[in-house]
């Protein structure tokens, strides 16, 4: 992921637009990661830190992360009228640890949490949804839109969310089939919004080029793994339950 970024200020700086197999990275040899992993939602985080060096750039990029995930995450709970006091640790306690479950510098997965509890809620509002609302509906389509172009795997994890809140809100009877609607109709706005990257992947899938974990090099994720690292999700759930304002 590092190596992304410097492919990113490398195109930058000779004014050029990045490409997509990291020319520049990697020892020369290419690798095709961004197919999986979008970069497009990390350009102006090198954008703002090009005047400093690679190192401190890298550095730079997670800080304003951090900084980002804290206000927005406040914003968000003082928005559902949550105490501020309560917002503030809570958008501390958050922040921290999403960042503590990152071993690894991962700006792609980083950059969704940031706004981790606006998806939360607004998936909360469409799936709770008793009437055709556009402006809903926009919304979520803007949800899908910054997740699949920071990382598309985290689209899986959205998904498993919404079912289990989709099959809770129906014992409970607080959905409609107007919330299918708003959904249905996000999904063909995300679609087109998206398209881009979806052409990117498949373009790289079919040029065949060599995935190194089909030979032993590199071992997979699998789908309960992703799942499981992916445990900062629940925290979002909970926080997201307790302070949802009907």
């Amino acid at each position: 992921h590092i190596g992304r970024i410097s492919e990113i200020r490398y195109a930058f700086q000779h004014f050029e637009f990045p490409n997509w197999l990291n020319f520049q990275s990697f020892f020369g040899i290419w690798q095709a990661v961004n197919g999986m992993y979008p970069d497009i939602s990390m350009y102006p985080f090198v954008l703002l830190t090009m005047p400093l060096s690679p190192f401190h750039q890298v550095i730079a990029v997670q800080v304003l992360i951090a900084v980002l995930t804290v206000i927005i995450t406040y914003i968000c709970l003082t928005h559902r009228r949550v105490p501020a006091d309560i917002s503030l640790y809570t958008s501390i306690i958050y922040t921290f640890a999403s960042l503590a479950t990152r071993v690894e510098f991962k700006p792609g997965t980083n950059i969704i949490l940031i706004f981790g509890l606006p998806i939360a809620f607004t998936t909360f509002d469409i799936l709770a949804s008793k009437k055709f609302d556009i402006r809903l509906t926009l919304k979520f389509a803007l949800v899908v839109i910054l997740i699949l172009y920071s990382h598309f795997l985290s689209i899986i994890v959205l998904a498993f969310m919404m079912v289990g809140i989709f099959v809770y809100l129906l014992i409970t009877k607080n959905t409609s089939i107007y919330a299918i609607a708003n959904i249905f109709m996000a999904m063909i706005i995300s679609i087109l919004a998206i398209s881009p990257i979806i052409y990117r992947y498949l373009l790289i899938n079919g040029s065949k080029i060599t995935m190194p974990y089909l030979y032993g090099n590199i071992q997979g994720v699998s789908i309960p793994q992703l799942i499981k690292s992916h445990f900062i999700t629940f925290f979002i759930i909970i926080v997201s339950l307790l302070t949802y304002n009907k």
